[in-house]
């Protein structure tokens, strides 16, 4: 296994590899359609013969088996079943690093003498003897980390047991776990086995339901890479093993890219909420943002799943507990606006008459409130709100931000058009007033205030102008008490 720990990272799982999946006669690829079909080959010789076929119906893969009576030895059905499966597309963690409020610190290697963001963070440089010791923990967490964007399932007769993802995902703290809670394994195949004869022959159907696959990287599930081994055991030994691949893969190792390939004949298509958005719509990706997905049994989702680095304000060096990757959950909503279409976020996409606006505006929650203008533009109010920045705020690093941002949907040339956003940090009290018709906006400060050597009431009011400047400021001065009545009670506590 080759596994860089610079960069991206590519997941192997298994040593095998087939280029791509032919058609029994050699002849190529075979039709769409057509269940995928393997001959058994016996490892070590002699074995069992016989083949899997490889299917799907609306619920999940068909794994169907064909399989002799063991060859050279007494007639037995202590069998074991083993498969493996991946996604087509080698899985990707971000690479080794944490982040702060200035951005991303990823350094190159361990070697590196100033990893970069360093230069931009006021004070000493990132402290070499706190940050390598910390990388180098990291590796041993990736390894297992990388274990649950895979499968690996144990079947008999009598029972079935995920011996994959389950104990790589067991091995980890119970802080780690909580960081990876969504990676782990939700569902587990079924399987039936016939005897075809008092030889030891024997037939298997087994179903893996679409919500048992591992995280993918795609809303559409085509190209899987899989391994199928069956073997025979004698006082709990595995003596005989035949298996769809020309060699043994079922010791423990990591090499995914030695699946077969295998392509669904249909491919499984899920949507991001039921307009069908795009991954990006969720999650802007870039290095150290990768979003997945975990299949389900509803091909609508309305949540991805992002492999991030542990981001927080101060966080010049990696913090103890900070871990490389962690896993979040990015919900996606969608919210009809009537006549003028359907909005969607977080980030915001608008679709109205068959077309498809996007913008790299955000709105994460869709509780925000919405109203037509006389030419059929529609307004978007976010807020007032409050809410904490995992980066910090304030002096103390713990103050609440407030705040509110006014779109525009413009129907005349299809734009979201963001006229204000305000912001401010809280220190002891503050909120913001709306007029009525959403034209004038007022942000309220209370705090101390040295020309009179008090705490004081300051609001600053913004107007709106046109489509093209939004709103402007327009004046700021001291205020006897606070709007009334209040739009936000603000919390302290985070």
């Amino acid at each position: 296994m080759t596994i860089s720990h610079s960069g991206m990272w590519t997941i192997g799982l298994w040593a095998l590899t087939w280029a791509s999946v032919y058609a029994q006669d050699g002849s190529g690829p075979q039709p769409a359609h057509a269940w995928q079909v393997y001959p058994l080959t016996a490892f070590p010789e002699p074995g069992r013969a016989g083949s899997i076929r490889i299917g799907q119906d609306a619920d999940g893969l068909i794994i169907h088996g064909d399989v002799s009576a063991p060859m050279g030895s007494a007639k037995r059905m202590d069998t074991t079943i083993g498969i493996w499966l991946a996604d087509g597309t080698p899985a990707e963690l971000p690479p080794i690093g944490w982040g702060n409020q200035f951005g991303p610190v990823v350094p190159t290697s361990i070697d590196d003498p100033d990893p970069p963001m360093a230069q931009h963070v006021q004070g000493p440089h990132v402290d070499p003897t706190v940050w390598k010791p910390w990388y180098r923990q990291q590796i041993p967490y990736r390894l297992k980390v990388a274990q649950l964007f895979a499968r690996h399932w144990t079947i008999t007769p009598l029972s079935c047991s995920e011996v994959g993802a389950t104990p790589a995902f067991a091995s980890l703290t119970v802080m780690e776990r909580n960081h990876l809670a969504c990676l782990s394994v939700q569902d587990m195949p079924t399987a039936a086995f016939n005897a075809a004869d008092l030889t030891g022959a024997f037939t298997v159907d087994i179903h893996i339901p679409w919500a048992a696959l591992p995280p993918l990287r795609s809303l559409t599930i085509q190209d899987l890479r899989c391994a199928v081994d069956i073997a025979d055991g004698a006082n709990g030994m595995n003596v005989g093993h035949a298996v769809i691949a020309p060699g043994p893969f079922f010791y423990p190792s990591f090499d995914a890219s030695a699946l077969i390939p295998i392509r669904l004949r249909e491919p499984r298509i899920y949507r991001l909420t039921a307009d069908a958005l795009a991954l990006s719509d969720a999650i802007t990706p870039d290095d150290v943002h990768i979003p997945y997905i975990c299949p389900a049994r509803d091909p609508v989702l309305d949540r991805v799943v992002v492999l991030e680095n542990t981001e927080a304000g101060y966080q010049y060096d990696p913090d103890p507990d900070a871990r490389s990757p962690i896993a979040e959950e990015q919900v996606v909503w969608s919210k009809a606006l009537g006549a003028s279409g359907t909005l969607h976020g977080p980030n915001l996409v608008w679709q109205q008459g068959g077309t498809t606006i996007r913008s790299e505006f955000t709105i994460d929650d869709p509780g925000f409130a919405w109203r037509t203008e006389a030419n059929g533009d529609v307004l978007v109010k976010d807020g007032p709100r409050q809410w904490f920045s995992k980066y910090g705020s304030g002096l103390c690093g713990l103050c609440p931000r407030i705040g509110i941002d006014i779109y525009r949907l413009s129907m005349a040339d299809h734009r979201i058009i963001r006229l204000l956003s305000y912001e401010d940090v809280v220190d002891v009290d503050a909120d913001i007033a709306v007029r009525s018709d959403w034209r004038q906006v007022t942000g309220y400060s209370y705090a101390w205030n040295s020309d009179v050597n008090a705490q004081v009431w300051r609001c600053t009011d913004y107007l709106y102008f046109d489509e093209d400047s939004g709103f402007r400021r327009v004046d700021h001065q001291l205020s006897d008490e606070p709007p009334n009545p209040r739009a936000l009670t603000i919390n302290h506590d985070p």
